[in-house]
């Protein structure tokens, strides 16, 4: 319990060295630190080890680092290549990918052990439209849309 003639961090300093706290220490304020974002993910929210408590998390459970395809939503199908999220989220809040595969190359990875093949994708003749939908057209040389946002 601290005594009534010195605040918590100095009593706090006098019960571990039994000598008040230099005034060094107490002249300034609050020490500036510069701001921090997470290694793996950029999320500026830091936990432990310059992770944020996601990739802190998983680099535990793991031992290595939280896949791209967990935080990243321009990540798209490994097998497909329909943006992940485009996919939506299950109850839990999570992306609805497995291992950076969609619902449905997953399954059939997990059924078959093959890739899914690429007359299944339901893919148009230029990919993916950024919304998920089949892309239709391309707008300038390289940016695939679908029929919605083809103007």
């Amino acid at each position: 319990m601290p005594s009534r003639h010195r605040c918590a961090t100095c009593h706090s300093y006098f019960v571990r060295n039994k000598k008040e706290r230099p005034e060094h220490l107490y002249r300034y304020g609050v020490r500036v630190v510069k701001p921090s974002w997470c290694a793996t993910c950029g999320k500026g929210e830091v936990y432990a080890a310059g992770e944020c408590r996601a990739c802190r998390h998983y680099r535990n459970k793991h031992g290595k680092r939280r896949p791209r395809y967990l935080w990243d939503d321009s990540c798209r199908c490994r097998t497909c290549g329909i943006p992940i999220a485009s996919l939506g989220r299950d109850s839990n809040g999570y992306r609805r990918q497995v291992n950076g595969r969609c619902d449905a190359c997953a399954e059939y990875k997990r059924r078959t052990g093959k890739a899914r093949p690429k007359h299944l994708w339901g893919a148009g003749p230029h990919g993916w439209c950024e919304c998920g939908y089949p892309a239709v057209d391309l707008v300038g040389k390289d940016i695939p849309v679908c029929e919605r946002h083809r103007e």
